[in-house]
C-alpha cells in the first residue's frame, strides 16, 4: 500500500511540474511574439515596463565605439575602451555597481546579436526590432573577426589553490606578468576581489616558485628513502646476527646430547668426562650462561625483527 501511495505521489509531483514547465513556456513565447526581451538587459538598452528594450542614451554610443574600435582594432583596444569609461550597472540587483570587464565579458558584448536589432530566445523564430539596431551588420561582423582569432594555449600552473600568500594566508593564483612570463599572486590583490586586502600581496614568479618546491620535495624524499634504508640495512643486519645465534645453540644442543650418548654407552674418555662434569656445573656454569644469554639475545632480535617489519609496512 506504501508503495503505491509513493507512486501516485511522485506521478502528480511530476505531473504538476510539466504543467508549470508548459505554462513558462507559453509565458515566454507570447512575450517574445510581442517583442519583450527574455534574459539580461544588454549593455546599451533599458527595459521598459512591458519587457521590451529601447535604446538608452548615453550608453548606445559607447556600445558602437567599442564595436568600432574591435572592428578595426582588436579585441584588447575594446576592452581597454570599455575599461576607462568606468560605467555602472544601471538597474536590477547591481545597480549602481561597477561593471567589471574583462575578455570574457568583451567576447559576450561583441557576440550579441540585439545590437543589430534582433530579439532572440531558444529555438522561436527571430524578431526584428529596427528600433533596438546599434550596430550595423558589416561592422558587426568585422568585430567577429577579432573576437575569432587564436587564443593563446592555457597556461599551466600546478600551485595555483595550493600556495598561500605569506602576508595574509589566502591563495595565490596563477597569472600573467608580460608576454612570457608566468606568476603566483595573492588572490586578495585581484581587482575583483570582494574580502579584506593585505598590506603587502606576495607576487612571485612562477619559475621561482615551482623550483623551490620541487627542491623541498626532492629533498624531503632524498631523506624518506636515506631512512628506509638505513632500517633495510639494520634489518638485514639483525636477522644475520639471530642466525649465527641459531646456529650457536644448535651446535651446543648437539653437543650435550652427543656426550650425554657417550655417556649412556659407557665410552666416556677424560675429556668427555670434563665435558660432563661441565653440563653438570649449577646454573652459574659457563656454558650454560652462555647458552641463556643467546637464547635471550635470540627472542629480542626475533621480537626487534617483527616490529621493524610491521613499521615498514606501515609506513
Amino acid at each position: 500500500m506504501g508503495k503505491f501511495v509513493y507512486t501516485v505521489m511522485l506521478a502528480m509531483g511530476e505531473y504538476f511540474l510539466d504543467t508549470i514547465k508548459a505554462g513558462w513556456r507559453v509565458a515566454k513565447t507570447r512575450a517574445h511574439e510581442r517583442g519583450a526581451k527574455i534574459g539580461p538587459t544588454p549593455l546599451g538598452y533599458r527595459r521598459l515596463p512591458d519587457g521590451t528594450l529601447e535604446q538608452e542614451p548615453s550608453e548606445a554610443p559607447v556600445v558602437a565605439e567599442a564595436f568600432e574600435r574591435a572592428a578595426t582594432g582588436s579585441l584588447a583596444s575594446a576592452l581597454e575602451f570599455l575599461e576607462g569609461l568606468e560605467l555602472v550597472h544601471q538597474a536590477g540587483k547591481r545597480k549602481d555597481r561597477p561593471r567589471s570587464w574583462t575578455t570574457g565579458t568583451v567576447r559576450r558584448l561583441l557576440a550579441n546579436r540585439t545590437y543589430l536589432g534582433e530579439v532572440r530566445w531558444g529555438d522561436l523564430p527571430v524578431t526584428n526590432e529596427p528600433s533596438l539596431q546599434i550596430v550595423e551588420r558589416l561592422v558587426w561582423e568585422a568585430a567577429q573577426h577579432a573576437v575569432d582569432a587564436p587564443r593563446r594555449p592555457a597556461r599551466h600552473y600546478p600551485l595555483s589553490g595550493l600556495a598561500q600568500c605569506g602576508t595574509c594566508g589566502e591563495r595565490m593564483v596563477g597569472g600573467s606578468a608580460g608576454a612570457n612570463q608566468r606568476t603566483y599572486r595573492c588572490r586578495a590583490s585581484l581587482r575583483l576581489w570582494k574580502g579584506p586586502r593585505g598590506p603587502r600581496p606576495v607576487n612571485v614568479l612562477a619559475d621561482t616558485l615551482e623550483a623551490h618546491v620541487r627542491r623541498e620535495l626532492a629533498a624531503m624524499f632524498s631523506e624518506r628513502w636515506e631512512g628506509q634504508e638505513d632500517s633495510a640495512g639494520a634489518v638485514a643486519e639483525g636477522e644475520l646476527v639471530m642466525h649465527e645465534a641459531e646456529a650457536e645453540l644448535d651446535a651446543f644442543v648437539t653437543d650435550v646430547e652427543g656426550a650425554a650418548a657417550l655417556r649412556r654407552a659407557g665410552r666416556c674418555d677424560g675429556v668427555c668426562g670434563r665435558a660432563s662434569m661441565r653440563l653438570r656445573m649449577p646454573s652459574g656454569g659457563i656454558a650454560r650462561r652462555q647458552a641463556e644469554r643467546r637464547a635471550r639475545r635470540l627472542s629480542s632480535l626475533q621480537s626487534w625483527s617483527s616490529r621493524r617489519r610491521r613499521k615498514s609496512s606501515v609506513s
